[in-house]
């Protein structure tokens, strides 16, 4: 073998290496990257219903939570259900994604906590968009809050304005 083939193989090898890097970015700091411009914040309340395991099979977080009124749907105006109601209803969610710096260490099912929670609408390779969820900070609340899975509001109804 001649020295350029050698030094041509040398120079090879080491690009492959450097891109099998783990320097190169974390899929983790990527995924949760998404979430830094144009993201919609909210903070929520709730109950802790099931925490993340790594399986087999793996499970997220879910928490039942409160109604979020001020909710923004993928058109970027707050979202109005079938009912006529703004925001989104009270349910039991599945959080795959937690931020940075979120612990849940010491909480368990049942445990009452507030959260923050940001929603970005991204779209699919099929053109629809979709939204992605992170809880990006938990904090555990006293055992007798009490927490609203009511979605006891009266709908949104249009009224004119006279002016100021």
């Amino acid at each position: 073998m001649n020295r350029k083939t050698m030094l041509a193989g040398a120079v090879i090898a080491s690009l492959s290496l450097a891109g099998c890097s783990k320097e190169s970015g974390s899929g983790a700091d990527d995924l949760t990257s998404i979430y830094d411009e144009g993201a919609q914040t909210y903070h929520v309340r709730g109950e802790i219903v099931q925490l993340p395991s790594e399986g087999p099979p793996p499970t997220d977080l879910r928490i039942h939570h409160e109604r979020i009124p001020n909710f923004i749907g993928k058109d970027g105006t707050v979202f109005v259900n079938s009912d006529g109601v703004t925001g989104m209803k009270a349910m039991t969610m599945a959080f795959p994604e937690l931020g940075d710096g979120v612990s849940l260490d010491g909480l368990h099912p049942g445990d009452k906590i507030a959260f923050v929670l940001k929603v970005k609408w991204l779209e699919t390779p099929s053109g629809v968009k979709a939204p992605h969820w992170l809880v990006s900070a938990v904090e555990p609340l006293p055992d007798d809050t009490q927490l609203n899975f009511g979605d006891d509001v009266a709908p949104a109804t249009p009224h004119e304005h006279d002016g100021p």
